[in-house]
């Protein structure tokens, strides 16, 4: 899925102590967006490897996979032969994300390791979706604000404690398919 890496071991070997070359092409390489993150082609006796490494974005997403050549060749005095192998990789997008309905409305930064950071739970596609929590005391002023879907709050504004009372938030979340807005209040207890 778009957002994710892979890497794999690429290896071929020769049963004669041939000088062995191991290539890569694709349109994976070509341009400044692409997702290759590490191939070095390779050459030994005998045999040659390399690991081939992509980190998708967003970008890559598409419904026709992306064709990856590799080849290795040899010669000797007998000639030379030459082993193709190719691998499709296909880019998704992932699955559209979600959000708890259930919005906690108290937590305890006690340091008691028991409730003591405010989140919600979701899941997110970070192709689509966003994502805005706004925390303002009861005089107004915001005191907190994250677009992290895993925002985890600490109760401090300014990298200060924030002392206890009731907090008003506004949450919107736009998903591929849905959106969720709601305004409600968290009780910070100490």
């Amino acid at each position: 899925m778009a957002g994710d890496s892979l890497c794999f071991l690429v290896d071929v070997d020769d049963p004669n102590p041939d000088q062995v070359i191991l290539n890569a092409t694709s349109e994976l390489f070509v341009g400044t967006n692409m997702p290759v993150t590490y191939w070095q082609n390779d050459t030994g006796t005998g045999g040659a490897q390399s690991v081939f490494c992509i980190q998708t974005t967003c970008a890559h997403i598409r419904t026709a996979p992306y064709v990856v050549d590799f080849t290795g060749s040899d010669s000797s005095c007998y000639g030379g032969n030459t082993v193709p192998y190719s691998v499709s990789i296909l880019v998704t997008e992932p699955a559209d994300g979600d959000i708890d309905k259930i919005i906690p409305n108290i937590f305890t930064p006690n340091a008691d390791n028991q409730n003591d950071i405010y989140k919600v739970n979701t899941t997110v596609n970070y192709c689509w979706d966003t994502f805005d929590i706004k925390i303002y005391n009861r005089w107004g002023t915001l005191v907190y604000q994250s677009s992290d879907f895993f925002f985890r709050w600490d109760g401090t504004y300014k990298g200060n404690e924030l002392s206890s009372g009731v907090y008003f938030y506004t949450l919107d979340a736009n998903f591929k398919e849905t959106n969720f807005r709601k305004n409600g209040f968290v009780h910070l207890i100490r």
